[in-house]
């Protein structure tokens, strides 16, 4: 039986950048809630530990810090 594994790969900085522009961007805000989906079924898949740390590294990155509508966003995410 041959078992196949498959890699998701998931940009942080990219998602961060482009939920940025779907907020500031009004063309783009339709968007808003496939980007959001997207982070929301990515970081369900993530184990305890992983989480903790991609946590970290969005809570830390400069647009999150700088822009509260992006924080809020992603902030919604994690009820």
């Amino acid at each position: 039986m041959i078992k196949e594994s498959r890699r998701v790969v998931f940009n942080l900085h990219e998602f961060i950048e482009d939920l940025e522009d779907c907020i500031r961007t009004e063309h783009r805000q339709i968007e808003i809630h496939d980007v959001v989906q997207d982070y929301k079924g990515f970081i369900s898949r993530q184990s305890p530990d992983m989480m903790i740390k991609v946590k970290s590294y969005v809570d830390k990155h400069p647009i999150v810090v700088q822009d509260k509508r992006v924080k809020s966003f992603i902030t919604a995410c994690y009820k």
